[in-house]
C-alpha cells in the first residue's frame, strides 16, 4: 500500500526545534484561563502590597503571596518545556531519536512509515489539526503526528488543508 494512489506524499523529520515549536503554541491555548487567573491574582496582590506599605508597613504575608504568584507566572511561561520533553521521550521511544516519517495521505485514511514499522490511521481518528509556521500536527487522541509543511513531495501543498478538512469534516 505504499505510496500506490496516494494523493500526497510528506517526508517529516522530527527535530527537537519543531517539537518545541508545536508545544509553545499549545501550551498557551491550553493553559489560557490559567494565565488570565494568575495575572489577575497577581494585579491583586501587588495592589494590596501597596496599599499595605503605605498605610501599615510591609507585611511578609503578601510578599510571600507575591513571590508566589511570580512563581506561578514562572511556571505558565516555562512549563510548555515539561510537555515538549515528555513528547520527545515518547517519539524517541517509539520511533528512535529524531527519526524521519514519511506520511502517505490516501482517500479514506493515512500511512506513518519509519524505518522499524507501519501504521493506517482514519481520517475519522483526528480530532483537530494544529498549524504552526513549519507544520501541521494531528491530534489523535493522546498522539500527535507531526507534518513538516516543507515536507510535500508529491500533491499539491496549497490543497493540503483543503484535502484534510474535507476528508475530516471539521474547519482547520
Amino acid at each position: 500500500m505504499q505510496g500506490k494512489n496516494s494523493r500526497y506524499l510528506n517526508i517529516t523529520t522530527i527535530s527537537r526545534r519543531l517539537i518545541n515549536q508545536f508545544w509553545i503554541k499549545e501550551y498557551r491555548e491550553r493553559f489560557r484561563k490559567f494565565r488570565n487567573i494568575v495575572l489577575v491574582s497577581a494585579i491583586v496582590i501587588l495592589t494590596l502590597m501597596v496599599i499595605r506599605v503605605l498605610t501599615v508597613g510591609f507585611s511578609g504575608i503578601i510578599f510571600c503571596g507575591a513571590v508566589t504568584v511570580l512563581f506561578f507566572m514562572w511556571i505558565y511561561a516555562y512549563g510548555y518545556h515539561v510537555f515538549a520533553i515528555r513528547e520527545r521521550r515518547l517519539i524517541t521511544n517509539v520511533y528512535g531519536k529524531y527519526p524521519d516519517l514519511t506520511y502517505y495521505f490516501y482517500e479514506n485514511d493515512m500511512s506513518v512509515s519509519t524505518k522499524k514499522s507501519d501504521t493506517i490511521i482514519n481520517y475519522s481518528q483526528i480530532e483537530r489539526i494544529v498549524t504552526t509556521k513549519e507544520l501541521y500536527v494531528f491530534i489523535v487522541g493522546n498522539m500527535n503526528i507531526y507534518i513538516a509543511r516543507n515536507g510535500f513531495m508529491s500533491g499539491n501543498r496549497n490543497r493540503f488543508l483543503r484535502f484534510m478538512e474535507s476528508r475530516i469534516n471539521k474547519q482547520i
